[in-house]
């Protein structure tokens, strides 16, 4: 309880300062666009962290998890260790977060779980290669009744796509995936603009990291989101995904 007290008032401090520290530079007669951007990601980063450990959801986790240390990978890899240490401080300063993730394992064997449900799926994905159709994953619970009726889908991006548009729209589905990170990740991509567009990659890596143990792929909220990345994506490009390495144009 001492560590977890601990914890609280020092996110609270550094939140505090970062919001301090906003105000400050928009009230700066040196004031810019890049400070207050700089400020700006001091307030949110500690309250997205925050916020992150509050949603106790072990799919999020794994995503931001990942996406992060690919991001930090690329251009901050000297705070990758102290990044590792506070996570495994909170690890250790949360009980809540100690439980759930010590209750992995049994929570996806349990009886109607996650265990129970890819089973389904994989047995549908290959009595119907062409898919059973769009949205009709939840009629699940007629091949196994002890899932629970609220459980409408097959926790998994990539199984639930299989199971209800078959192998044709995986390949479709893994491609678009392909040629996204292909772009973000590519070598040839202007430097100006690299930043953003890796960070996007790294949120679609996330993205699909976190829908290995739930469908965030039909979660409406989490899609127009991806949309909205997506868009920001082709906008910091002149011309798409054909201005690999080009400067912008004068014209």
């Amino acid at each position: 309880p001492l560590l977890q007290i601990l914890l609280a008032i020092a996110s609270g401090a550094i939140i505090v300062n970062a919001i301090l520290n906003l105000g400050r530079q928009l009230f700066a007669a040196d004031c810019s666009s890049i400070k207050v951007y700089d400020a700006t990601l001091r307030v949110l980063l500690p309250a997205l962290v925050i916020a992150l450990l509050v949603n106790l959801k072990r799919g999020p986790w794994l995503g931001v998890s990942l996406g992060a240390f690919l991001f930090l990978l690329f251009y901050y890899r000297r705070i990758i260790v102290p990044a590792l240490i506070l996570a495994i401080i909170g690890i250790i300063a949360v009980n809540p977060v100690q439980e759930l993730l010590s209750q992995y394992s049994q929570h996806f064997f349990i009886s109607g779980g996650r265990s129970t449900i890819w089973s389904v799926g994989v047995d549908l994905s290959l009595q119907y290669p062409l898919g059973v159709g769009f949205d009709n994953s939840e009629f699940l619970r007629e091949f196994a009744p002890e899932i629970p009726p609220e459980l409408v889908h097959f926790h998994n991006n990539f199984l639930n796509i299989l199971v209800e548009t078959g192998w044709l729209g995986l390949s479709l589905f893994l491609w678009w995936l392909f040629a996204i990170f292909k772009f973000c990740f590519s070598r040839e991509i202007h430097m100006k603009h690299a930043p953003v567009i890796r960070g996007i990659g790294c949120a679609i890596l996330a993205w699909q990291a976190a829908g290995l143990v739930e469908y965030n792929f039909g979660d409406s909220e989490v899609f127009l989101l991806v949309l909205l990345i997506l868009a920001m994506l082709v906008a910091y490009t002149e011309n798409g995904f054909n201005s690999l390495g080009q400067e912008p144009s004068t014209t």
